[in-house]
Order: C-alpha cells, then sequence, then structure tokens
C-alpha cells in the first residue's frame, strides 16, 4: 500500500503528541500526593507539601450548524474541539507548564509552553503560545468564547492566534490599580511552522508583538479573569484597557500566521514584505453584565521594488500587496447580560474595511457580522449550551445566515 509523504508525516507528528499526552498521563497517574477531581479542574495531583502539582483536563465540544446563503443550505454535525491538557507547576524551581493538544484537527498541537517566573511581578515564557499582540478575544481559549467562533475582526486578522516564541511580561500594582506589560519575539510564522519536513524553515525575519493592560478600578474576581462574561457579579465596575501591536519582519501568510504561502521578488532575488498590526480594545464587567470593545488596523511596508515574478516588468503596485496580505481597518462590539447565574443572552456586531476598497483582488472585501446569542451556565464555562444565529453580509451582496447549537463540557 502507497502513502502520500505528507499524510504519512501528519500521521507520524500525531502519533509523537498522542505518546506525549500518555507519557506525562502515567506521571500524573502514577504520583504520590493528594489526589482530586472536578467539572473544569480535571484530576489533580498535588505532593504532600504542595510545593509539586500536576492536572490533566479537557474539553469537548459537539455543535448543530445551519446555514444558509444564496441557493444553498447545509446542515452539519461534528465535534469543532477535543482538547486534552497537562499543565503543572513547581513552586521551589518557580517553574510551570502547560500543554494543549485539539484532537479534532490533523495538527494536534496548540499550546506548549514552560514559564519562569524569578520574582513574583516578573515571568519569562518559551514555547508555542498565543500571541500578545492580537485582540483581546484572540487572547481567550476556543472554550471559553461568549459564542461558538471567535468574531469577524478576529477571524479577518487571525488564525489561531498562536506563534512559537519567547514571552516577557511584568505585574505591577499602583493601588488598586493594575499594570500588566507584556512583549513577544515570535517566528512570525505561526505555530508547529516546521510543517511537515524539518528542512521546511522558517521564513522572513522574527515578529515583534507586546501589549500593555491597564487596570484602572481593580482586577477582575479571580474566577471572572479567563473570559469576556461576568459569571462573577462584580459588585463594583472593573474595567481592562488593553493596547497591543505587532511588527513582522517577511510576513508570506496573510495574517502573519504561517509561511510560504506567497512569495515575491526583487533584484536581488525572493523578497517579502513587512506586515503590522495594532489593536485597542476595552473589556467592562459589572453586576453580570460586560461588553467588550475593540478596534484593530492591519498595514504593510517595505514594498518598494518589490515584484511578482522575477520579470523585471512584473511590478507590484501598492493595491496588489492587499491580494497577499490582509489589510484594512475593523471594529467589534459584543455585549452580554447575565440574567441569573446560568442563563445569558449576548449580542455583538463587527465589521472589517480593507484598505484599498476599489481592489477587487484583495484577501477580503468590506463584511459585517451580526450575532445573537443565548447561554445557559452550569459551573461557568464548564458546562455550557449555547444557541447563537449569526448574519454575514459583504460588499459583494454575498448574506450567510447561521444557527449553531453547541454542547460544552471542561474536565
Amino acid at each position: 500500500m502507497l502513502f502520500k509523504k505528507d499524510t504519512l508525516n501528519i500521521s507520524i507528528n500525531s502519533m509523537k503528541v498522542i505518546f506525549l499526552n500518555l507519557f506525562f498521563s502515567s506521571i500524573l497517574l502514577s504520583a504520590q500526593g493528594f489526589q482530586d477531581y472536578g467539572l473544569g479542574g480535571g484530576l489533580k495531583v498535588q505532593s504532600r507539601d504542595y510545593n509539586y502539582g500536576f492536572q490533566l483536563g479537557g474539553a469537548i465540544q459537539p455543535r448543530i450548524l445551519f446555514s444558509s446563503n444564496t441557493g444553498e443550505s447545509n446542515s452539519r454535525f461534528s465535534p469543532e474541539l477535543t482538547f486534552l491538557r497537562l499543565q503543572g507547576y513547581a513552586l521551589k524551581e518557580k517553574l510551570s507548564f502547560f500543554i494543549q493538544s485539539d484532537y479534532s484537527r490533523n495538527d494536534l498541537l496548540m499550546d506548549a509552553w514552560i514559564s519562569y517566573a524569578p520574582l513574583k511581578a516578573l515571568k519569562f515564557t518559551f514555547g508555542q503560545m498565543l500571541n500578545v499582540g492580537n485582540n483581546r478575544e484572540m487572547l481567550l481559549y476556543e472554550d471559553q468564547l461568549c459564542f461558538a467562533d471567535r468574531g469577524l475582526l478576529s477571524s479577518g486578522y487571525s488564525m489561531t492566534g498562536r506563534e512559537m516564541g519567547i514571552k516577557i511580561e511584568g505585574h505591577y500594582q499602583i493601588g488598586i490599580s493594575g499594570f500588566h506589560p507584556q512583549i513577544m519575539i515570535t517566528n512570525g510564522d505561526g505555530r508547529n511552522s516546521f510543517g511537515t519536513d524539518s528542512r521546511d524553515i522558517d521564513l522572513g525575519g522574527y515578529k515583534y508583538s507586546f501589549r500593555l493592560d491597564l487596570t484602572p478600578f481593580g482586577d477582575f474576581s479571580k474566577e471572572n479573569k479567563a473570559f469576556t462574561a461576568d459569571l462573577a457579579f462584580e459588585n463594583r465596575m472593573k474595567l481592562l484597557l488593553g493596547f497591543a501591536g505587532s511588527y513582522n519582519f517577511g510576513a508570506s501568510g496573510s495574517v502573519g500566521e504561517s509561511h510560504g504561502d506567497f512569495t515575491l521578488y526583487r533584484n536581488d532575488g525572493e523578497a517579502l514584505p513587512d506586515y503590522r498590526k495594532w489593536y485597542l480594545d476595552a473589556l467592562i464587567k459589572y453586576r453580570g453584565g460586560s461588553l467588550l470593545l475593540e478596534m484593530g488596523q492591519a498595514t504593510a511596508t517595505s514594498l518598494i521594488g518589490l515584484r511578482h515574478s522575477p520579470v523585471a516588468s512584473d511590478v507590484l503596485f501598492p493595491e496588489e500587496i492587499s491580494g497577499y496580505l490582509a489589510l484594512g481597518t475593523g471594529y467589534s462590539a459584543m455585549g452580554e447580560i447575565m440574567m441569573n447565574k446560568k442563563i445569558s443572552i449576548s449580542s455583538s456586531h463587527s465589521i472589517i474595511y480593507p484598505e484599498f476598497g476599489n481592489y477587487s483582488n484583495g484577501v477580503f472585501v468590506a463584511s459585517s457580522q451580526t450575532r445573537f446569542g443565548l447561554n445557559y451556565y452550569r459551573n461557568g464555562h464548564n458546562a455550557k449550551f449555547n444557541i447563537s444565529y449569526s448574519l454575514f453580509r459583504n460588499e459583494n451582496d454575498f448574506q450567510e445566515n447561521r444557527i449553531s447549537l453547541i454542547f460544552q463540557v471542561r474536565i
């Protein structure tokens, strides 16, 4: 029997991830110490002095999707995510780690990093992780979103949001106000960027990212930080302001999270444009209500002398770069109101504008997305049912309606 090379390599990579998960799981289950299990907390094992701990958990999210557009209707039932997580800490060594894989994908590995915190206010993280230079919604894990999917602003300018690199972050407090700066240096080529062949090297230069978060009225409650909903019913208004951005030297993917998707040229051979993004976001929570406001912009530079091919006359005009990179401006507003401790209603509206609106061959055209949803929570996001309606439109008169039902359990 013959196998395609790519298929064989994907299978080998999948087996590696499965083996690592099973290896760490066996260590976890055979550890000596206190064991505990709970919904959302997974299986926890701690040493008797609490200096060492491991946690095995995950999430599953089956989905029923109905969609329709002009002349076509579809339905689908599928697991949108099947996460397996391993995490742990060593207090004496000031180390922690996190591994997350998604078995609903061919390329399983999502996150894999290790952190070292020499000081309470300083931490270094190395590995594959969410890039802090993206918008607020892109910093949330997929099983902690308000809706079944990320919104149009997020999906328009990002993929999974994960990259390989190093992050340095600090946490500082002045009275009740918090100050959280973060910087990252990544490969700028997305997750698993070595592809199916170890010779498939990264392209372009490094990507430099930053984020500055401010909490002028105090931080969110501990159990209220990992998602946008106000499940803790904050008794004082809390505000999280963020400013983030990134500069990717030599991008070869449409949103700076992949590589080798296109190649451009200059006189001295192959060349790539630089890709820049910045975001401004604000998350407000108060007595069961939450509001997330985001805006962002993506631009390109280092375009002078670029050509589509090695032919000298095949010059790249400025607007034509939008056929390779997602350029433009986007806005998003999302609100959620908790009717009680278990039920919430939510709504969002997003819109993106391409930088060159008159160029017909761009990565995207002017588009909008409006969503309405109903969430039923049990034990926070650990057990959740969501039904939502989404309307997508663009300036080419394309329109798509979606009804989505998800059932989620986090263990």
